[in-house]
């Protein structure tokens, strides 16, 4: 911004309280430091967090098995209930030896099911007034003071034509 209004005759006083806001504010006064050692020294370190959160849910069954007695004898029945009470008597012995399986793979299947993951990263600057406060956060509020400060210059420029 000073490169290019510079060369503007207002500019000089109306940034002057401005660059002197700046320069008491502790997150412009970490991102000029920042930029200097960025561009004279290297690489700044940022450190990293990583959270991890798991949900799992447990799923319980249980059977009930309930025996229909019949109130008419076998010979006044309909043939439906007939073949269905004969199909019940030959797969009963099959479903309980079944059942004694199935509960074994879905209790198994259930512990080791993870219902959603989530993994956030988390990156931090390293300067002591800004290690608990998220790197995204310091810069969305220097850009933010960046906004206000050209937003005024742009009401200045309006004003006077």
């Amino acid at each position: 911004m000073q490169k290019d209004l510079n060369h503007h005759p207002e500019f000089e006083v109306w940034y002057a309280p401005k660059k002197d806001a700046l320069a008491r504010n502790t997150t412009a006064r970490f991102v000029l430091e920042s930029r200097n050692v960025i561009l004279k020294e290297g690489p700044i370190t940022i450190p990293k967090e990583t959270l991890l959160s798991l949900e799992e849910g447990i799923t319980l069954s249980d059977t009930v098995e309930v025996k229909v007695v019949r109130g008419n004898p076998w010979y006044r029945r309909s043939p439906g209930i007939l073949w269905d009470d004969f199909c019940a008597d030959v797969l009963r012995p099959l479903k309980a030896r079944l059942r004694k399986f199935v509960p074994i793979r879905q209790s198994q299947q259930n512990r080791t099911s993870v219902q959603s993951a989530t993994i956030v990263d988390r990156y931090y600057f390293d300067a002591d007034d800004l290690r608990h406060v998220a790197a995204f956060e310091v810069l969305d509020e220097y850009f933010a003071l960046l906004d206000e400060i050209l937003k005024d210059w742009e009401n200045l420029k309006v004003a006077k034509p």
